[in-house]
């Protein structure tokens, strides 16, 4: 006589083996790493629409200050990948919508075969070949891949902990990012100890998702994505605020692709957040919470003993499969990860706490780990603030007490009558941003180090464009900025060393007419040209027409500064809707009907303050009040840029932006 309990029971067991339960997690655990892969693919779909927007809008001066490499091109990636996590997480939610196939279906639809023939192709046979590989790999033990991959990613990470330590001034960016990695140290190595293959691979999965998150997406998105969406969308002057320039430049030389290489490194770490993330719904969306599991099982054990049930489903339960407890390799990884992780901690601390102060001249520094010496990147000599204004300024610039990483140098109120001695500049190879203000500069002679990409003179005695711009031009200068001094010109000649010049700023200079050499600067995106008393009508003096009739050669330019030159006419001519024409302050009496009236409504033409505006009421046209004191345009309140014909109780002292200066208020 047959055994119809045994038989039920063989059967069963024969439809588990072949057709093994979904996964089944916890309610509260499943539900929560679903919250995660969702949240994970529509803050990555942001975050990489917003670098995309970014880089397609960014106007060539800032994408040459933070070294960008082909910012089409890696526009057009990070497009590419927004679109793949929107298309993704539409699926992956789509598939948790979809109705699973289980024990349940499998068992109501009489999969469960005659014992008679155990080989029945209704059970596994039915399932693809692609799909029996794909079990059968995740039968095989692949720790030790898992183990290289994650070591791989934890010696990446620890370098990149490096750089960006010896690299950003935000001392919260590089504890943040280093508690992450500390933290990958300690637990990734635990979760090997799990003797559940499907449980540990969930971990493994979810682990790895949310430490590259954090690093390749929380990581830049609060370091350089929210600053520059600030700059773009909020306050376009903040490049002029050292503070800002220097934290948010030298926080994306680590974020932004900035070569080849860089490129496929990057693409090749974006790209694997994708589908790890891709791989961990996947497992979700063919998950089930554990009691819809017992419910199923319960379905297709139906008429088998209690003992044989038991002991069917003791090897299965909760969907998980036994693997042999955790060999050598476990624990060599353990140790070694987590002894790398008390060696990283001991540097850090010893980094953050013993090392060398820097002076009082120095606003923002980086914290190498492995040097604790002075590593100074923004450094501002105030010598009012100092107390002694006869203060020799090469004296404070020491590289011993300073480093030689200096990348923004800003000096103020300084006896400095023939400029920066070169050998101090030469002292730093990766000074690029130098302001000097309120001085009493007259000459500056040798040469600027190659780095330097953008210079500010501002309030001092230069009568001549000093030497030091004349000859040995840095080939990365592309930002060049003159206020309040008497140049009245430019030396012939010139054009042929500043060709590398985007931004050309030659405002309050004593300028009659616009130097022809301005003509011959092809790549200039910005010009300004403002509180120069040129005079003249623009369209019809002799002198005028011919001074803007050659400003039609900079077929780049972004923005044509010419308030306040006295203008009586406008230069229409120079009119287009690719670039604004800034003519407030100037007594121009009235528009000719040539000009297309969009060009006024859409702010592509400033007429605020001119004659045409006081005496008419065209809203749309004119915004009022332009001026909050003579010479000082509201726009130039706040600008970031200690502006003294705004530094009174009308104008609001400039809203503070004269304090870092120590001016006074009365």
């Amino acid at each position: 006589m047959s055994n119809p309990s045994g038989m039920s029971a063989a059967a069963a067991k024969y439809a588990v083996d072949c057709c093994p339960p979904p996964l089944a997690l916890p309610i509260n655990f499943r539900r929560g790493i679903i919250v995660f892969a969702v949240v994970k693919h529509s803050v990555c779909a942001l975050y990489f629409a917003a670098q995309a927007f970014i880089f397609f809008t960014l106007n060539p001066i800032v994408l040459n200050d933070i070294q960008a490499y082909a910012p089409f091109v890696v526009a057009t990636s990070y497009s590419i990948l927004a679109i793949l996590h929107a298309i993704l997480l539409a699926k992956f939610r789509f598939q948790l919508n979809s109705k699973r196939p289980t024990v349940a279906s499998i068992s109501s639809s009489n999969a469960v075969p005659s014992v008679k023939d155990p080989t029945s192709s209704l059970g596994c046979l039915t399932e693809p070949l692609w799909h029996l590989w794909s079990r059968v790999q995740k039968a095989l033990p692949r720790d030790t891949l898992v183990l290289v991959f994650n070591g791989i990613q934890l010696a990446s990470q620890s370098y990149q902990v490096t750089l960006i330590a010896s690299t950003v001034v935000d001392v919260w960016l590089v504890v943040v990012y280093s508690v992450v990695v500390l933290l990958h140290c300690c637990v990734a190595p635990l979760i090997f100890y799990s003797r559940h293959s499907q449980l540990k691979g969930v971990f493994v999965k979810f682990t790895n998702s949310v430490i590259s998150f954090c690093l390749t997406v929380v990581f830049p998105l609060a370091g350089v994505v929210v600053p520059s969406l600030a700059y773009l969308l909020v306050d376009p002057n903040l490049p002029y605020d050292p503070t800002w320039s220097t934290r948010v430049m030298l926080v994306s030389r680590v974020v932004v692709v900035a070569s080849p290489s860089d490129y496929v490194t990057k693409l090749v770490m974006d790209a694997g957040t994708l589908f790890s993330l891709r791989k961990l719904g996947s497992v979700l969306a063919k998950s089930v919470p554990y009691t819809k599991l017992r419910h199923h099982q319960n379905i297709a054990l139906g008429g088998i003993s209690a003992a044989n049930s038991i002991e069917l489903i003791k090897p299965i339960v909760h969907g998980f499969r036994r693997v042999r407890r955790p060999q050598r390799q476990h624990a060599c990884y353990l140790v070694w990860s987590v002894l790398w992780g008390i060696v990283l901690v001991i540097l850090l601390v010893r980094a953050w706490f013993f090392r060398t102060n820097c002076p009082v001249t120095c606003v923002a520094q980086s914290i190498p780990i492995f040097d604790l010496t002075c590593r100074c990147k923004y450094v501002h000599v105030n010598c009012h603030a100092i107390g002694n204004e006869s203060l020799d300024v090469a004296s404070v610039l020491d590289p011993a007490q300073l480093g030689h990483d200096v990348f923004f140098l800003q000096v103020s109120r300084c006896a400095l009558p023939d400029g920066i001695p070169s050998a101090s500049l030469a002292a730093q190879p990766q000074l690029e941003k130098i302001h000097i203000q309120f001085t009493n500069m007259t000459s500056w002679s040798g040469t600027l180090p190659p780095s330097v990409n953008h210079l500010v003179v501002r309030y001092s005695g230069l009568a001549t464009v000093p030497d030091v711009l004349q000859h040995g031009f840095p080939p990365r200068l592309t930002s060049l900025y003159f206020e309040a001094c008497p140049l009245k010109s430019l030396p012939a000649g010139i054009e042929t060393e500043w060709q590398s010049l985007y931004q050309l700023m030659l405002v309050n200079t004593s300028l009659t007419h616009i130097p022809s050499v301005v003509g011959a600067l092809h790549q200039l995106t910005d010009l300004n040209l403002g509180f120069n008393r040129m005079g003249g009508t623009g369209s019809n003096d002799s002198q005028s027409s011919v001074s803007f009739s050659m400003l039609t050669n900079l077929t780049n330019l972004i923005e044509l500064d010419l308030s306040a030159t006295d203008l009586t006419d406008g230069p229409w001519t120079l009119t287009a809707t690719h670039f604004t024409l800034d003519l407030r302050l100037n007594p121009i009496f009235a528009v000719p009907s040539a000009v297309e009236s969009t060009l006024l409504t859409n702010r592509r033409i400033l007429l605020d303050g001119t004659t045409f505006c006081n005496a008419s009421t065209h809203p749309s046209y004119c915004h009022t009040p332009s001026t909050c004191a003579p010479n000082c345009l509201t726009t130039m309140v706040g600008n970031h840029l200690c502006d003294l014909a705004c530094f009174n109780a009308e104008c609001n002292y400039d809203n503070a932006d004269c304090d870092a200066y120590g001016f006074t208020r009365p």
